[in-house]
């Protein structure tokens, strides 16, 4: 019997084959932890913007209960102070120019014929990581 003949019943697998198979779920476990990290990455992406939309609708709810202020500027609203890593910025304050002047708009400085008791304020609350920025508009009107 030659002693470098193969038994039919001495099947074996080749290292070409197992290096394949080793390629292979070297692939498939790279695309699963892959996908694993980019979940995490976009679950962080949407918690920092739902957090930054429910603290500038708390701004809001502020700036919306404070006193009005006639011919105010963009420090006459104070907004509550952010958690950290959030910032908060009241971005402008613009006056009705009133329904007898065209255009019926809202303009940035107050009007030469005074406030006319209607507002047109702009929020914003950012991440300071920069990546995550909700910006509000609300009306005020003198009550």
């Amino acid at each position: 019997m030659n002693p470098h003949r193969r038994l039919r019943g001495d099947a074996g697998e080749t290292l070409v084959e197992t290096l394949m198979s080793i390629v292979i779920m070297g692939l498939v476990a790279t695309a699963i932890i892959g996908g694993l990290f980019m979940s995490v990455r976009a679950s962080d992406y949407h918690r920092r913007e739902a957090t930054a939309e429910s603290l500038i609708r708390a701004a809001a709810e502020q700036v919306k209960g404070a006193t009005y202020a006639s011919c105010a500027g963009t420090g006459s609203y104070t907004l509550p102070t952010p958690p950290a890593g959030y910032a908060s910025q009241v971005l402008s304050v613009e006056y009705w120019t009133g329904l007898g002047t065209p255009p019926n708009t809202f303009q940035s400085t107050c009007p030469t014929a005074g406030d006319q008791g209607l507002q047109r304020i702009t929020l914003r609350m950012a991440a300071t990581s920069g990546r995550d920025t909700e910006t509000l508009a609300l009306l005020k009107r003198k009550s």
